[in-house]
């Protein structure tokens, strides 16, 4: 019996390619539906920061702006109180010279313990290091301010150079935040302190007292190669006892404490190694004044009138300019400012001195400061 031959009819060539791509498809189309596309963007949605983040800035200014209100200037004479409390008769004149010379030593005292900027020649903020380290000013600084004070046959008074040494240091907490590439440091904060001594420079001044300040500086921009640097800062300091001895042995002026609010608004911009600032400020000082007349004006029948003692509250402005040396982390500066003059109490017999409670003054620092 014969085997007979079965041969299998071969499959076409075009079945199993068009199968395969079949299949090819369905899971390449299946891949696709599980793929995820890209998420829809948000117009006007990119690169902006969230609105809690953006209004922080606008709330510290708030802030700023509500203090300085509250310690603008009001209107009245501020050492109404002190001239008050002098007898009301004209041979006692010598108890409102007294007053006059306290309400002029004051401010100038306050001055030459805080000089003008908070840290010499700095409109920014210190800011933070790399890994939320904070980075930390320290400067050494001497200041001094002019004042001129009443004296008997002197119509133009005794003027002396109130100094001032002191340590100050600032202290990064925030570095704030960054609106574009070159615009950043907005909203950034510092912590200031201040220790050191001021005195009255001589003629009549006797005392040395210490000195202590603590407070905050905001920055509202950080310099950079296309914008300026701008802070505002606040500081409240305290300045012990000094007494003022008039000449002649006319009476003494005794300053228990000497308190002062200071605020501070800076704008500044280097070049290179040189950098240059200028800058406003309002100083609020205030504290208790003793005054002990003697050797009344004409003929009295008292050689000596009991103190008296009345509350001093006064507030000044000031404006004022640095230029800065800097190098690497270390910086040197030189300042010049002036700041403005008062308001005369308003009393029944004038003492021929008004005029230099009216009267500015001139203020220096010199600083040298290190960063790291």
């Amino acid at each position: 019996m014969s085997r007979g031959l079965h041969i299998r009819a071969p499959r076409p060539a075009s079945v199993a390619p068009a199968r395969a791509r079949s299949f090819a498809g369905a899971a390449g189309d299946s891949r696709e539906r599980e793929r995820p596309g890209p998420s829809p963007a948000v117009p006007g949605s990119r690169g902006r920061l969230p609105l809690r983040l953006r209004l922080r800035p606008l709330t510290f200014l708030a802030l700023a702006l509500a203090l300085a209100l509250a310690l603008a200037p009001r209107p009245g004479h501020a050492q109404d109180a002190l001239a008050r409390a002098c007898p009301v008769r004209a041979e006692f004149a010598n108890c409102l010279v007294l007053a006059q010379a306290a309400a002029i030593a004051q401010p100038r005292l306050a001055l030459a313990a805080a000089g003008g900027a908070p840290l010499a020649g700095s409109a920014s903020t210190v800011g933070m290091r790399l890994g939320k380290r904070p980075r930390v000013a320290v400067q050494l600084r001497v200041s001094t301010a002019r004042l001129t004070v009443p004296a008997p046959g002197a119509s133009a008074g005794r003027s002396s150079l109130a100094p001032s040494i002191a340590a100050d240091a600032a202290v990064g907490l925030f570095g704030g935040l960054r609106l574009l590439p070159t615009i950043g440091g907005v909203g950034s904060l510092d912590l200031l302190g201040s220790a050191g001594a001021v005195g009255g420079g001589g003629h009549g001044f006797s005392g040395f007292p210490a000195t202590a300040a603590i407070g905050a500086r905001m920055g509202l921009l950080r310099e950079s190669f296309t914008s300026p640097g701008i802070s505002i800062s606040a500081m409240v300091r305290r300045i012990g006892g000094l007494s003022y001895a008039a000449p002649v042995d006319s009476g003494t002026a005794t300053f228990a404490h000497i308190g002062d609010v200071s605020l501070r608004a800076t704008v500044g911009k280097r070049l290179v190694s040189l950098g240059t600032l200028v800058g406003a400020g309002l100083d609020r000082t205030s504290g208790d004044v003793q005054i002990s007349p003697r050797l009344c004006r004409g003929s009295c029948s008292l050689s000596q009138v009991d103190p008296v003692k009345a509350p001093l509250t006064q507030t000044r402005g000031s404006f004022f300019a640095d230029l800065t040396w800097t190098s690497l982390v270390f910086n040197a500066t030189a300042e010049l400012g002036w700041q403005k003059g008062g308001s005369p109490a308003l009393t029944a017999t004038p003492t021929g001195q008004e005029a230099l409670v009216r009267k500015g003054g001139v203020f220096g620092t010199l600083a040298l400061r290190l960063t790291i």
